[in-house]
């Protein structure tokens, strides 16, 4: 596997699949807790503000992968420049060989520089076309969970309005 595909793959592992998963079990614990009603739901209800600050530094996670994908591509077009400039050596080495050792060990050695390069454009490819859909699964990710907690809180809200409402008909 390329290098550079290595450390975005890592990229992607570390900075987004385990928030996501870290806050997912988090929401699903909390909204738990608060559907449940009780004496925990007015603190579990603060604590979610907490999250949605997290879900809008998963927003600007989204920016930064767009970022990212564009630097990409400016290393991909620098790879790809560096197989063509890689190519012409190793032509020129090889019609060199005949008449020179050396010339003849450049062209191997271009050959090998070649093929890693190619290798490295071809994995470098296969993550770029991972990093707009990952990006945006994490922009609809933190948009549908903002929406998910704010239903629960408006539920929850209802809920308590309509308890007081019973009580205040039951006490008339």
């Amino acid at each position: 596997m390329g290098m550079l595909a290595d450390v975005v793959r890592k990229y992607i592992k570390e900075q987004v699949n385990s928030r996501i998963g870290d806050i997912d079990v988090d929401v699903n614990e909390k909204l738990g807790i608060l559907n449940a009603g009780g004496a925990e739901a007015d603190k579990i209800e603060a604590e979610l503000n907490e999250v949605q600050v997290k879900l809008d530094e998963l927003e600007e996670l989204q920016k930064d992968i767009d970022e990212k994908e564009a630097q990409l591509e400016k290393v991909q077009k620098t790879l790809d420049t560096t197989q063509k400039t890689a190519e012409a050596t190793e032509k020129s080495s090889t019609i060199g060989g005949a008449l020179n050792p050396v010339a003849a060990a450049l062209a191997v050695a271009q050959k090998y520089v070649i093929e890693k390069v190619k290798s490295e454009i071809k994995d470098l490819k296969d993550v770029k076309s991972i990093l707009k859909p990952t990006a945006e699964n994490i922009g609809d990710y933190a948009r549908d969970t903002k929406k998910k907690i704010k239903r629960t809180i408006d539920d929850r809200k209802e809920k308590q309005r309509l308890r007081m409402e019973k009580m205040r008909k039951l006490s008339n």
